[in-house]
């Protein structure tokens, strides 16, 4: 059912690693890889400051200290 979006959705955890679900869209149009086990600025490729800020936006939506 997921795989019929046509959008990237993936699940990623309180360290911000993406889990194993995830649309087939992530793997072949928008990450043009599977994104499963990776930390999920990385698989973005995003700068350290972009990085920093996603980092502090899943900490406050899993409610713990900021990310490391």
């Amino acid at each position: 059912m997921m795989d019929s979006l046509g959008q990237g959705f993936v699940i990623i955890d309180s360290e911000g690693c993406c889990g194993e679900i995830f649309t087939k869209s992530c793997e072949l149009q928008c990450l043009k890889e599977a994104p499963k086990g990776r930390l999920l600025w990385d698989v973005l490729g995003l700068s350290d400051e972009l990085a920093e800020q996603v980092k502090l936006w899943i900490s406050a939506v899993f409610q713990s200290p900021p990310l490391r």
